[in-house]
């Protein structure tokens, strides 16, 4: 058994994949390894050029889009490492992270961790939140968090925006798959990644999992990752938008129940209408069309 498995899922981003590959190698990781890429059917050309430049990848060809878990899992079954590291493709790697990630774990009792990710301007990118309660949803779409910021440390949040819950070590709700290191003795215990949730909210999904079976997430800001974001999508936002509030409604039909499931599509539905009611009034248009595409694709 090897310390870490890296595993990336590519579709359709070779130069982006290829730049994360070359930022793992030349990242010079110490402990002992392996890296996986699962190619979701892509049509680049993607695998021919990753096993011409990265020879040691290990490569898995998917004939279809199997998606963010689906793709993943194909992995996380022949891998054998103590670790593994989930990474976007469209992810950079910074000298040494890897070995500090796999030294925080070694040394905490988390069995999901992420860390700081910073988008390619070097400004912060909020990763993580707490679970997505009624209450944390609210806070979340209501926005209560940036309106009541002298309070919002005690009011739970689905996704935290604020740069002081990025300070430190400590223990969150859930983290984002684009940088997602799992312990293998997890998986055991848990199982594989949800891949009835095609993109969006298998991170979450995850997470939530572990919490439930009396497992600890942690997130860490002594390493640093870059994330560039929407790789793989044509039209990132509302690919973001649409999935995220269906993987939050699967996530609620799995483990919550009908009621809750009907209060949350009741909260998306009226802030939803809200915010299109206020971009059009404040003539942003362009954010308000893709909130009318989501509401009609959700």
């Amino acid at each position: 058994m090897v310390d870490l498995s890296v595993v990336i899922v590519n579709y359709n981003t070779k130069t982006l994949t290829l730049n994360c590959l070359k930022s793992i190698t030349e990242s010079k990781i110490v402990c002992s390894n392996e890296i996986w890429l699962v190619d979701n059917g892509s049509s680049d050309r993607s695998v021919k050029a990753v096993k011409l430049l990265f020879p040691n990848v290990k490569v898995i060809e998917s004939k279809k889009n199997l998606g963010f878990a689906g793709g993943n899992n194909l992995a996380i079954r022949k891998s054998k490492g103590r670790y593994l590291l989930l990474l976007n493709s469209d992810t950079e790697i910074t000298s040494g992270s890897l070995d500090k990630l796999v030294k925080f774990m070694d040394g905490s009792d988390f069995v999901i961790c992420s860390c700081l990710t910073k988008d390619g301007d070097g400004l912060l990118q909020p990763n993580s939140g707490d679970l997505p309660s009624l209450a944390a949803v609210f806070v979340w779409l209501a926005g209560l968090d940036d309106i009541l910021k002298g309070l919002r440390k005690y009011l739970p949040s689905f996704h935290r925006n604020e740069k002081e819950y990025y300070l430190g070590n400590k223990e969150v709700g859930w983290v984002s798959g684009s940088v997602m290191m799992i312990k293998r003795q997890l998986v055991a215990e848990i199982g594989l990644l949800d891949d009835s949730i095609f993109m969006y909210g298998e991170d979450v999904e995850y997470c939530l999992r572990a919490s439930k079976a009396g497992y600890k997430i942690g997130w860490t800001d002594e390493v640093e990752v870059k994330h560039f974001g929407g790789g793989s999508s044509e039209d990132p936002k509302y690919k973001q938008w649409v999935g995220e509030f269906k993987g939050l409604q699967y996530l609620y039909k799995k483990y919550y129940g009908l009621i809750p499931v009907l209060l949350f599509k009741l909260l998306v539905y009226i802030f939803i209408f809200i915010r299109i009611i206020v971009f059009l009034l404040t003539h942003k248009f362009k954010i308000a069309k893709i909130y009318g595409k989501v509401i009609t694709s959700i």
